[in-house]
């Protein structure tokens, strides 16, 4: 109940505020898979959610959970809490959890919002999951200009990305593949910026 109230809300919030327009196959999230966006601003997980009325599952810092108003919010919204600064194993067996029970999980490969396109940012964390759960990622590129209200908003969806065959028990594997991942998310942009 909440959640079909919260989607309807987030709706009508981007129809008057922002210009979304949408790119890509939106029907590939219906498929059971680890959503893998680029981390612009702190709207960027309410783009993500109205992409589908499939509930989606968010990893966030564990920082902003300390706040037992926006804590009870998060748990309406299937967020659940990750320390980045460490080897947080109760998350990741969480998240791993999540994806084999076909429900959609949604992973910033950023880590933290970011304003440059730079490979170096991209985190191995949702390769790791991808991995263990053996589960495909959907790449998402939030593309925008001013981030500002009504600000004009193109969301590319990418193809299916499956995970290469490597040896996995290399950790370098981990981060070479979010590398191409996040280079599957920008696209030409990328391009442009190098």
């Amino acid at each position: 109940m909440f959640y079909n109230i919260l989607q309807t809300l987030i709706k009508i919030y981007l129809l008057i505020f922002y210009k979304v327009k949408i790119h890509g196959d939106i029907n590939l999230l219906n498929e059971n898979l680890i959503i893998c966006p680029n981390h612009v601003s702190y709207l960027d997980p309410i783009l993500i959610k109205d992409l589908t009325k499939r509930p989606i599952h968010f990893m966030a810092k564990k920082e902003i959970f300390k706040n037992s108003f926006i804590n009870y919010f998060l748990n309406k919204l299937k967020a659940f809490p990750v320390d980045r600064d460490g080897n947080d194993l109760k998350a990741l067996m969480n998240a791993v959890k999540i994806v084999k029970n076909n429900n959609l999980l949604c992973i910033f490969i950023e880590g933290t919002r970011v304003k440059t396109h730079d490979l170096e940012n991209a985190k191995p964390g949702a390769i790791l999951i991808a991995h263990l759960a053996k589960k495909d990622i959907l790449p998402i590129y939030i593309k925008r200009k001013n981030l500002g209200l009504f600000d004009s908003i193109d969301i590319y969806i990418r193809d299916i990305y499956r995970l290469p065959d490597l040896d996995y028990k290399d950790k370098n594997n981990y981060k070479i593949v979010a590398k191409s991942v996040l280079e599957t998310i920008y696209g030409e942009d990328l391009i442009e910026k190098v």
